[in-house]
Order: C-alpha cells, then structure tokens, then sequence
C-alpha cells in the first residue's frame, strides 16, 4: 500500500521515457446507456476540449504510448481520436473488464488504464500511480488508485499482462465488475486523500455532469 503525502511531481516531456513501458489507454468505448448520450463529446464550461480529447491529453502528458480503446462501429468517436491508435475491443460491448482484457492482449505490454470521464484527473496523480507500480510487489498485477473509504477506482488504474488470466477467468464466469478480477493479495494499492477527491470524479448520470459542472466553477 502507498500513501500519497500531497502531489506527486508534475510530469514534464523529459520524464516520458521513464515510464516508456507503459501504455497509456482511455475508456472511450461506452454507449453512455446512463448518461443517455455520448458521454466522451461531453464538455464543461469554458473548456475547449471535450472528456475524450482532455483525457487523452493528460495521458500523453505523462506517456509517449497512448491509444483509445473504442468500438469500430462509433464511426464519430473514432474520428474524434485524431492520430491516436485505436484499441479494437475482442468483446464489442462487453463493459470496462473486457476492454482491459483487450487491451493487454494488444499491446502485451502494462497499460495504464483511465476512462474517459474523469474530467478532472491531472498528470501528477497519474505519475504517482506509474511511480507506484515501480514500488509494487513482484506479486502484483495491478497498481490501483483507492478512496479513503476503501473503494477501488479500477478505471484509474495500471494493469500487469500477467493479469490476463486473471481476466480471461473473470470473463468466463461471465463477471463484468473489473474491481472483483483481481484477486486484492495480487493489487498494489495507491490511497488518495479526501482533498484529491474531486479528480476521482466520475460521470456516469446527467446528475454526476450537473455536479462536475458545479466543482469546474469553483462553487
């Protein structure tokens, strides 16, 4: 288990290589069957860009090796990730455990795994997690931010390729919960505080965008 004691370093372009075997890959795949839209084309005021090339942005502040995992059948999304790689998903539709699953089994290389609807994650919290996992236990094949509630954030997360079985298994069980697929003696945890809270934000429902909306003005 790490502590964070306030914020990690910032990431500079100098310090990419450090971490050049990890690639970085955004959530972007979802129907936003919650949200009843397109939650990656989501903006919040005054921003100029939307959740999905913000994201991206963060990640390639911290890795030169990003890629969008994506649906082939969201034509518009696929547009909206530029010159990013597309990480097609084995199982269309399966949810955020079988696009992890995915890929790892396309890269064969760790993945730093963020969804696309955290609009307020920053780069330094991202490298403390990467420096996390150069901490980890040989055991471990998963590096994962925790709440100070003790919950899980799966999506802010790097994945081991040796955490492939671990899901394959996950899948054939036919589980879609990511947090329950790795067992917690094979996870490194990384605790945040309540005042890093709010990068943690995830917008999953029109009423999680209203809040996001209210923490963007500062109110």
């Amino acid at each position: 288990m790490d502590r964070v004691k306030g914020d990690a370093r910032c990431a500079t372009s100098g310090g990419l290589p450090e971490y050049g075997e990890v690639t970085g890959v955004v959530l972007a795949g979802g129907m936003g069957r919650r949200m009843g839209r397109d939650k990656t084309a989501l903006r919040l005021p005054d921003r100029d860009q939307d959740f999905l090339a913000r994201t991206l942005g963060v990640l390639a502040s911290v890795l030169s090796d990003v890629r969008v995992s994506c649906r082939a059948d969201l034509p518009e999304r696929l547009a909206r990730a530029g010159s990013y790689p597309v990480l097609p998903d084995h199982y269309p539709g399966g949810g955020a455990l079988r696009a992890v699953y995915s890929a790892l089994r396309h890269t064969g290389r760790p993945c730093l795994m963020l969804a696309c609807d955290m609009p307020f994650m920053r780069a330094e919290l991202l490298v403390a997690l990467l420096e996390a996992r150069q901490r980890r236990p040989a055991t471990s094949v998963q590096t994962v931010w925790r709440s100070p509630d003790g919950a899980l954030e799966p999506l802010a997360a790097v994945y081991e390729p040796q955490a492939l079985p671990l899901l394959e298994q996950a899948i054939q069980r036919n589980e879609y919960r990511l947090a329950l697929a790795v067992p917690p003696e094979l996870r490194h945890c990384l605790d945040y505080s309540a005042k890093q809270a709010a990068a943690f934000h995830n917008v999953n429902f029109p009423h999680d965008f209203e809040t996001a909306q209210v923490i963007a003005s500062g109110a």
